[in-house]
């Protein structure tokens, strides 16, 4: 059996009016499209196809008043014509896919009922882009019918559709891009039989020639001419002519201009003017060259050369720059515009390398800086050692100096300079030697500063100190001393008290070797600070970073202040005052903190701990949500459970301000216990949270509403109709009725009699019944009024087209489309019989063996959200429960006919 085609359950003629409108202030943006409609139909609409629209619009009338069977009718029946479902529209609209009725109806979000093709696969996205670019694009009319050539014009469509490429050199021309532009405009042709030698095609706009850039079989590329007027494009090839079904349109005004090349593409930093040779089309006397936006002197030579002087400024440092055409047309003209860009690149040199100073070095020296000498650095050029880059400083373009590491091993090492790109690259290596050489050389003094005015020790560390036969000595402020302990790597030697000042520390081998000198410098000793108290003395826990005062005695100005014997910020005051900036971690919790104050060497030290008190503060309570959030008028005593954060065991609930009985649960939880008089009349109550001193304070407050139970809808009686029955009386069964409440049936608000919580009954008028709705289904909804109150459940009153029987309409399909196959008493695919005598009782308020919180058929429950069955065999298409199997019928499918049998079969309740 067949897949429910392109006719919808209701037809076109009875389709709702589409979602798309036209925006007030002009046609929205759309992508015009290259897909001619000969190719969209032949692959996408026609016989044979995936939509296969001619099976239902081929037929008789067309379904829905649409007849078309090929292209040429298919164009005839949908550009510029009134749809019959919505005759505010055309079926297709050139130029505009958003108000075009045919865009609305292929979309494959459109509802199940109204989507074209009916019932089957919605058409690819590919297919739908399609359709819409071609309708962006003008909706150019399909190709006509051509006799191979003889006489060039049409069969009047009784061969179907086009027979141009079955004899072989037969000129084609099927369509042009852009529709219009101004000259020069890029213009390409498409077709068949065209000359695959460009000049052996003959172009014409009108009676103007023009030149044919590039050709292939089926495409043809030409600029607009200068002279060229509103007409229609012909192509000439081996004397067969063939035109355009429209004409061009040429937009006065001047062309924008197109870049295709530039020459040079590449300069060197430092260059002088240079001539850019720049190439592309649509050029006028006016185009003139801009480089990063700024134009530059231009010389027109033709309508595809520009000559260009770019200024020597824009090759002062290597990286690229935006070149473009630019053509403004002189008093006022038209047209013109900016090209698109390409680059210019300005590359580093190349740098070269010619000497390197020192050449040698020893081996576990001091760190040196190395000269280099060369020629075309720039200020990013980097030395390399062996490969890795070393700190450097440009000097010149032929001057480099970069810092050396201490070598300590003999060897040889490559020098080289890398420029970075654009451009640069690596230089030749020169030859860096590292030489062993035993002189004796120091790295660090200990201390230092020393202190003046007292003898003290000196730890000199270093190498290459030889401790044999009279051992080394250290010379300093024209006095010798002896080593007073000695190995390869350390001495240490007793200084007498000598005066503040700054002197050189060498060490003399027993050979006489002498390193070189470090300084030394000799201070009066600091003081050992002493705190006497601090301000403030105590801080709240969570108060924030802030400033402590501390108060004392030797404080000097690179005193460091110390909480937990960790340094703080500390600035000086004076000897006596020092101020720390505490973070907000120091704080952040109650106890004790121990502040010291450091005073660094020469002499020195760490003062007293003085105690800074940090006091636990309760926090302020956050209220987040309650539990119940409204209570039933009058339902009595009952608790509320209060859901935040920073809750305290003293934590205190109120109620419009008033405390309540509270109870601590967590520090995210609190209970509150209310009477019977606090619920006793409808309204609003402000609920909050209050937390004790120290620190504490009152939540934000949220809204306790005592009113109305939302309504709930569990039954209706009947559940279900057949049209045109005249009033119906309908009983509804459900939960928390009012005298109050309201009742709207399909939308519409009717006053129902409310006999009591659980029941009230309403006249359904005849009107809203007299013809079923499309889905054969109108909502029930009671309405309880507020405080609290709201909307109850939807429930489903179904309205059938006819009076259908499970016996006389339903059976039969069932029998056809299912139990012969996969649900017969047999094979009971699922579980499900649906023969005759059983399919009754295996689907009315039966659960499904495969989602068994889902019904199989609901009574009354028309909609595919109720009732699976109707789900299942509505193709699967927008399936409302996609995880509960695949679409029924398995093999083969259902008509809309069979479809809507069985939708109003269940809408009036499922009758036998």
């Amino acid at each position: 059996m067949r897949r429910l085609a392109l006719v919808s359950l209701a037809t076109l003629a009875a389709c709702s009016p589409p979602m798309m409108t036209p925006d007030a202030g002009g046609p929205p943006p759309c992508t015009p499209g290259t897909t001619t409609i000969d190719s969209i139909f032949t692959t996408s609409l026609g016989p044979g196809t995936s939509g296969n629209c001619v099976q239902c619009h081929g037929q008789g009338a067309g379904q829905g008043g649409l007849f078309f069977t090929d292209v040429q009718s298919f164009y005839a029946a949908m550009v510029d014509v009134k749809s019959r479902a919505e005759p505010t529209q055309n079926r297709v609209t050139p130029g505009r896919p958003d108000t075009s009725h045919l865009v609305f109806r292929i979309q494959p979000g459109t509802d199940l009922l109204r989507r074209m093709p009916q019932g089957g696969p919605p058409l690819s996205a590919a297919t739908v882009e399609a359709i819409s670019g071609w309708i962006c694009a003008g909706a150019p009319a399909p190709m006509p019918r051509i006799d191979g050539g003889v006489d060039g014009g049409t069969d009047a469509g009784t061969d179907g559709g086009l027979d141009a490429g079955v004899d072989a050199g037969v000129l084609v021309f099927t369509s042009f891009m852009p529709n219009a532009g101004v000259a020069g405009t890029h213009v390409t042709i498409t077709g068949d039989g065209f000359s695959t030698t460009a000049a052996n095609n003959t172009v014409r706009f009108g009676t103007v020639n023009a030149v044919v850039t590039n050709a292939t079989q089926t495409t043809l590329e030409t600029d607009v001419p200068a002279t060229a007027v509103t007409a229609p494009i012909s192509v000439t090839v081996n004397g067969q002519t063939v035109m355009s079904a429209t004409s061009f349109v040429v937009v006065p005004g001047a062309p924008v201009p197109t870049l295709s090349a530039i020459a040079p593409m590449t300069v060197t930093v430092g260059a002088a003017d240079t001539t850019l040779i720049v190439s592309g089309g649509g050029f006028r006397s006016e185009s003139v060259v801009r480089v990063d936006g700024v134009a530059v002197a231009t010389t027109f030579v033709a309508s595809a050369r520009l000559d260009a002087v770019v200024p020597s400024a824009v090759f002062a440092t290597a990286g690229t720059h935006e070149v473009t055409v630019a053509t403004i047309p002189p008093d006022g003209g038209t047209g013109g515009g900016i090209s698109t860009p390409l680059t210019l690149t300005v590359n580093n040199p190349l740098p070269t390398l010619t000497n390197i100073s020192p050449a040698s070095v020893a081996t576990n020296g001091a760190p040196f800086t190395l000269t280099l000498t060369g020629s075309g650095f720039v200020s990013s050029s980097v030395v390399e050692l062996d490969g890795t880059a070393v700190m450097t400083t440009f000097t010149n373009t032929s001057s480099l100096a970069a810092a050396m590491p201490t070598f300590a091993m003999a060897g040889t090492h490559a020098i080289t300079v890398r420029t970075p790109a654009p451009g640069g690259g690596v230089s030749a290596a020169q030859t860096l030697t590292a030489q062993m050489v035993a002189l004796p050389s120091i790295s660090t003094l200990a201390p230092n500063p020393g202190p003046a005015n007292q003898a003290f020790t000196l730890t000199i560390t270093g190498a290459n100190f030889t401790c044999a036969g009279a051992g080394p000595s250290v010379l300093f402020d024209g006095g010798t001393f002896a080593a007073a302990s000695c190995v390869a790597t350390q001495i240490t030697t007793d200084l007498p008290a000598m005066g503040p000042g700054v002197g050189d520390v060498r060490v003399r081998n027993p050979n006489n070797d002498v390193s070189a000198g470090v300084a030394l410098t000799l201070v009066a000793p600091n003081p050992v600070p002493s705190i006497a108290s601090l301000n403030p003395s105590s801080v709240n826990a969570g108060s924030g970073a802030q400033s402590l005062g501390v108060n004392g005695s030797n404080f000097i100005s690179n005193s460091v202040v110390r909480i937990g014997g960790v340094a703080r910020t500390t600035t000086f005051v004076d000897a006596g005052v020092l101020t720390a900036a505490l973070l907000a971690s120091d704080v952040q919790t109650s106890g004790m903190r121990t502040i010291t104050v450091f005073n660094p060497t020469p002499g020195g030290g760490t003062s007293n701990g003085v105690t800074l008190t940090v006091n636990f503060v309760n926090p302020v309570p956050v209220l987040s949500s309650l539990t119940p959030s409204l209570i039933v008028t009058g339902s009595g005593a009952q608790n509320v459970t209060l859901n935040g954060s920073n809750f305290v065991a003293m934590s205190q609930a109120t109620f419009d301000g008033a405390s309540r009985s509270t109870t601590f649960n967590s520090p995210t939880q609190l209970t509150m216990a209310l009477s019977a008089a606090d619920v006793m009349t409808a309204g609003t109550h402000s609920i909050g949270v209050t937390n004790p001193m120290p620190g504490g304070g009152p939540s934000t407050t949220l809204t306790l509403t005592v009113g109305n139970a939302v309504p709930g809808v569990t039954a209706l009686s009947p559940c279900g109709v057949v049209a045109g029955g005249g009033d119906v009386s309908l009983a509804i069964t459900g939960t928390n009725f009012l005298p109050s409440s309201t009742l709207e049936v399909g939308g519409m608000a009717l006053t129902p009699n409310v006999m009591n919580a659980t029941t009230m009954t309403v006249t359904v008028p005849a009107a809203m019944v007299a013809m079923a709705p499309l889905n054969r289904a109108l909502s029930v909804v009671v309405t309880n009024p507020a405080p609290g109150g709201g909307a109850s459940n939807a429930f489903t009153f179904g309205v059938a087209s006819a009076a259908r029987t499970m016996s006389a309409d339903v059976q039969p399909i069932l029998s056809s489309a299912c139990a012969s196959s996969c649900h017969s008493a047999v094979s009971q695919s699922g579980g499900l019989n649906l023969s005759s005598g059983a399919a009754l009782g295996n689907l009315v308020g039966v659960p499904s063996a495969s989602c068994s919180t889902l019904t199989r058929v609901r009574a009354c429950g028309s909609l595919p959200a109720d009732s699976l069955l109707i789900d299942k065999l509505a193709a699967g298409q927008n399936s409302t429960f996609p995880g509960c199997g695949g679409p029924m019928p398995a093999a083969g499918s259902i008509t809309p006919a069979e479809f809507l049998t069985i939708v109003d079969w269940v809408a009036q309740g499922a009758p036998p």
